[in-house]
């Protein structure tokens, strides 16, 4: 038995009242001092944020998919599905720079493009457990990378380049199977992997270097397993559930130095590391 399915939408976004509030928020001068930290190396630059809102019309957003199901051999589901998105007309700053001034205007000049191609498997087994496993192919692109704020924000022209959440592949797998010989206890686990999300590149002044997002965070990956222990109190069943997190120890980095003027420039920053964890979950009653 094989099922197809497919549908299309256009969607309008919200309005971005963030994007909005930073062209109320003044003007902004930044200094660059010399390694002295006293000297100015120049003027001040002034910066600014502005916006003409009658100018500005509602980003929309185009997606259409389509995917099928299928029965195999052995109890097995396969599932494939197709996702493209096309966003246009969405708000971003242009930046125009001029002698010792920087002027950012918001407008609809951003375009977003996403495609992604998913292959899940499942089979279900008897007593209600189960097996799973999902892999994404996708690309998630932009032509403007950049996000300008008042604060301090990377200097230089709007850029293309990835999505900050762009991963071109990720593994997705769990399972819930019995303990051999056993009557209440249960094998758990889950598997986690995905390529790593891109970031960009600066120097000492925060100024972009190379292309935006064009460096990447190593592959995630972690691997959890677990035991569940089924208990019942009078008429109800829990569960107990211990898991080893990321018991491989994948350092899985939460950030990285990107100031190519570093002694440290791409070295990664902090780690997931290994963790115990247990909960306990009310399974039913009789």
């Amino acid at each position: 038995m094989t099922k197809i399915s497919a549908g299309i939408g256009l969607y309008y976004d919200r309005t971005a009242l963030d994007l909005i509030e930073r062209t109320q928020q003044g003007i902004r001068l930044d200094t660059t001092f010399a390694p002295d930290g006293i000297t100015p190396t120049g003027p001040a630059v002034e910066t600014l944020f502005t916006c003409a809102p009658d100018s500005l019309h509602f980003p929309r957003t185009l997606n259409w998919s389509i995917g099928m199901e299928r029965k195999l051999p052995a109890e097995i589901f396969l599932r494939t599905n197709f996702i493209q998105k096309r966003g246009v007309n969405q708000f971003t700053f242009i930046n125009t720079v001029e002698p010792d001034r920087s002027i950012y205007l918001l407008r609809n000049a951003r375009r977003d493009h996403y495609d992604s191609f998913e292959i899940t498997l499942r089979r279900t087994l008897a007593r209600g457990y189960s097996l799973f496993g999902s892999y994404v192919r996708s690309s998630a692109t932009t032509n403007a990378a950049l996000d300008y704020t008042p604060t301090l924000s990377i200097r230089g022209p709007q850029a293309g380049g990835p999505l900050p959440w762009d991963a071109p592949n990720r593994l997705i797998s769990w399972g819930w199977l019995p303990v051999p010989k056993t009557r209440r206890l249960d094998f758990v686990f889950a598997v986690d992997w995905r390529s790593g999300y891109p970031f960009t590149s600066v120097n000492v002044n925060h100024e972009l270097v190379g292309s935006p997002n064009s460096h990447r965070f190593p592959d995630y990956f972690s691997l959890s397993p677990g035991l569940e222990f089924r208990f019942r109190i009078r008429k109800t069943y829990f569960g107990l559930r211990g898991v080893a997190e990321n018991i491989t120890g994948h350092k899985n980095p939460l950030d990285v130095n990107n100031v190519v003027d570093s002694p440290n420039y791409l070295s990664f920053i902090g780690t997931q590391g290994r963790a115990l964890t247990a909960r306990i979950r009310i399974i039913g009653s009789n």
